[in-house]
């Protein structure tokens, strides 16, 4: 068995502070302590009250903000069998998992989405280094708001032959 673990995390120094009182701006003026509000965090939150009601997007801007500090682990669990059950296949199931847990990361880096979570389970096999099989199947869950990929998941079947 092998275990990969791997944890990173981004700084981004200086980042502008949030808004002292975000229902106080007028639009087009930047005033000194207003963050900049960054494309890549996935909405566009508004702070206008009734936002709902106006059709405009419900979350705060304080949602769609990144944070200075972000961060985030991914494990890696995997076995390997070699002639596996007398069959000559070589079977290799692996386990997957990745969790967001600290901050939003800003533009262009993207790395970090606070509580944004993945798993990916799968297994590869080779009869001779030359046939390959593989299955897997991921899933995404967990974060806030701004996670377009929460309830999203996938499945995959691969097959390979070589001479």
């Amino acid at each position: 068995m092998v275990y990969t673990p791997n944890v990173e995390e981004t700084w981004i120094d200086n980042l502008p502070a949030r808004p002292s009182n975000p229902l106080l701006w007028v639009p087009g003026v930047v005033y000194k302590d207003m963050a900049v509000q960054y494309q890549n965090t996935g909405c566009q939150g508004t702070d206008l009250p009734l936002a709902g009601a106006l059709s405009l997007d419900p979350k705060t801007s304080a949602q769609c903000r990144p944070t200075d500090l972000s961060a985030g682990l991914v494990m890696l669990f995997t076995w390997s069998y070699n002639n596996f059950l007398d069959t000559g296949f070589a079977v290799a199931p692996r386990l997957v998992y990745s969790y967001d847990f600290e901050g939003t990361t800003a533009a262009p880096y993207s790395n970090y989405m606070e509580d944004r979570q993945a798993i990916n389970l799968g297994i590869d096999g080779t009869l001779n280094n030359n046939l390959k099989l593989g299955v897997s199947y991921s899933n995404f869950f967990g974060g806030h708001v701004n996670n377009k990929s929460r309830d999203r998941d996938f499945a995959s079947v691969s097959a390979s032959y070589s001479f």
